[in-house]
């Protein structure tokens, strides 16, 4: 049941720096888009006005007037009001409990920027995993609780940031107790298994051959066999087709929503060498990078 682990939680607003405060309320016209971005803590976004939808590297969310979603660090992601009318979001990064060094944890990297995924504050392990998301249960009093957050954290005393804690709280029970919640991308959590899917998604951008996966998961007291085993038994693959799979989703991405150029796509999701970048997409999709732009306008 969700009451278990919303029992556990102690949230935390990302502390303002350089006098702003990492929670607003934004007016969002019928063509507003935020670019593709990865966020290194959680965001909680509300929606209301008009119909949003937000594309990931794993696939898409519309969300009516009315709706919430919290999206998870290192999520490869853009935002865009789809309903043809003006529209508004109230924002706010946070952790789901306290961690130190928040401060010199970067908010946010948009492309073609380059992500530093290990930099990535990821939920404790009794949250669930992946994107929570749907209708607000009782949106006039999530949005009274959203404003006054936003007012209270822009204050930037100590005294208002923890107060801002016990609305964050209260705001995430308010979205989050419901009888049936949506979540996508749920994965088991506290295992080993996931401990090294983690791994990976924390190097994801590196230019992965089978010696450097090796070298990523030496960090662990196995053997690459034995992780190997315990993660195909898990996920039904190999780290590296896991790997792969989730550079070419990044790749697919990129070409769908950027004009980046080729080589810049493969470099930004770890191919050094366009070719074989070129290459390695043709084998798995059965097209050029360029055919799947061009198909996908």
């Amino acid at each position: 049941m969700r009451e278990t682990w919303l029992n556990q939680i102690s949230p935390v607003l990302r502390p303002p720096s350089l006098g702003r405060a990492h929670t607003g309320q934004d007016k969002c016209g019928a063509h507003y888009a935020d670019p593709p971005r990865i966020i290194y803590d959680h965001e909680l976004v509300l929606y209301a006005g008009s119909t949003f939808h937000v594309e990931t590297e794993n696939g898409f969310i519309d969300l009516a007037p009315d709706s919430f979603v919290i999206l998870p660090p290192g999520l490869l992601h853009a935002e865009i009001n789809s309903g043809g009318k003006a529209g508004k979001r109230f924002w706010c990064h946070f952790d789901w409990e306290y961690q130190p060094d928040y401060e010199v944890t970067p908010v946010m990297t948009y492309l073609p920027g380059d992500p530093q995924f290990r930099l990535c504050r990821s939920a404790p392990g009794f949250v669930p995993a992946g994107i929570l998301y749907g209708p607000l249960p009782d949106p006039e009093a999530a949005w009274t609780i959203a404003r006054n957050l936003g007012k209270t954290i822009a204050t930037d005393t100590p005294e208002a940031y923890l107060q801002s804690r016990w609305l964050l709280l209260r705001l995430l029970v308010c979205v989050l107790h419901q009888e049936r919640p949506t979540q996508a991308g749920i994965v088991p959590v506290q295992n080993l298994a996931s401990a090294v899917r983690q791994k990976l998604n924390e190097n994801i951008a590196g230019e992965y051959s089978m010696y450097g996966l090796r070298g990523v998961l030496s960090a662990f007291d196995y053997s690459y066999e034995h992780l190997s085993r315990v993660f195909r038994r898990t996920y039904g693959v190999s780290p590296m087709q896991y790997v792969r799979a989730q550079q070419l989703v990044r790749a697919q991405f990129l070409l769908r929503n950027t004009t980046l150029q080729v080589g810049e796509i493969g470099r930004l999701v770890g191919f050094a060498n366009p070719a074989y970048f070129t290459k390695v997409f043709r084998q798995k999709t059965g097209q050029t990078p360029m055919s799947y732009r061009r198909r996908s306008q």
